[in-house]
């Protein structure tokens, strides 16, 4: 029997897409979701660029922008807490969001 007719296997605004997010300035949130643990390296929000392509380019990522996004208050996008995220498949560690050229890594 095939499944029902549906748009999308999954929604917008998911806890998993807000707290991924967040992680860098609550990291607890994602603690709790995640049993303990943070999620894996490569899966962390890196990038501006790179979310906002996969969000243009791929019609299977539904993530909305939190409203920290249009807020002053931009720590959301630093590790001032030095949490140990891990290291990604490229070695690189993960930090800082990255920003887009034009923003001269100042968010």
């Amino acid at each position: 029997m095939e499944p029902p007719k549906f748009m999308y296997g999954s929604h917008y605004s998911t806890p998993g897409y807000v707290i991924g997010y967040l992680v860098r300035k609550k990291p607890e949130y994602m603690l709790k979701l995640q049993s303990g643990r943070f999620d894996k390296p490569d899966r962390l929000f890196k990038s501006i660029k790179d979310d906002w392509y996969n969000v243009m380019e791929n019609p299977t990522s539904l993530k909305e922008l939190i409203p920290e996004f249009y807020m002053e208050d931009s720590s959301f996008l630093k590790n001032y807490q030095n949490l140990d995220l891990g290291v990604r498949q490229n070695k690189k560690k993960v930090g800082d969001v990255k920003m887009p050229p034009w923003a001269k890594e100042d968010p």
